[in-house]
């Protein structure tokens, strides 16, 4: 059997949003602790992670400060992080978890491109109005054609999917997972139950 895509609910700022949508299917809940309207403390995240079951833990940071984030790692409980921005000559290793290495979709991707290839997980987002990550905006998904059905990097697809467009994606790029925040909210950090349910269905349902 196929394995089915993995979904990622991100932008969690409350608990209940966390277990509704562990409850509907997602394999892991993405906490911002990056500039965000959707930013939460460590000490919110960790009180959430400690109620989900299942659930893998995701913290995203615009930032590479090692010692801080392992700090964070160790203190929320998170099982990834994910990068939006580094300044400093980081390797995959040195934060303690899988890294998912967040690339801008607004170009085409090489599958030989040393910064990509190094690392285990690309996930691929969109950049608009000088933000990168959390607009909204989707990606020419063609422009990461070269990174599906790869071993390494596994893709992550993000950048503006919802419960409408999801299964499109999985169907043309066959990512290891997907990513949703603002497409399954009903206002900023607020999740949208039905939406998040839908998001999470239709992907899964898109690879059987």
């Amino acid at each position: 059997m196929t394995e089915t895509v993995h979904v990622k609910i991100c932008g969690i700022t409350r608990p209940e949003d966390a277990l509704a949508a562990e409850e509907a299917g997602a394999d892991m809940i993405g906490f911002v602790f990056a500039d965000s309207p959707r930013r939460v403390t460590p000490a919110t995240a960790a009180s959430i992670v400690t109620q989900l079951k299942r659930a893998k833990a995701v913290g995203v940071f615009d930032q590479d400060d090692v010692a801080n984030i392992r700090g964070i790692v160790g203190d929320v409980g998170l099982s990834f992080i994910q990068l939006h921005k580094i300044e400093t000559a980081v390797t995959p290793s040195d934060f303690g978890v899988p890294v998912f290495k967040a690339v801008k979709g607004n170009h085409p991707l090489s599958a030989d491109d040393e910064e990509i290839v190094r690392w285990d997980y690309v996930l691929v987002d969109a950049s608009a109005n000088g933000r990168f990550g959390g607009t909204g905006r989707a990606f020419d998904w063609a422009n990461a054609m070269a990174l599906s059905n790869r071993g390494k990097p596994r893709l992550i697809v993000a950048g503006g999917l919802t419960p409408d467009t999801v299964a499109d994606a999985v169907r043309a790029l066959n990512p290891w997972a997907v990513d949703v925040s603002s497409g399954v909210e009903a206002a900023p950090g607020v999740k949208d139950r039905a939406r998040v349910a839908a998001f999470i269905r239709n992907a899964k349902e898109a690879r059987r």
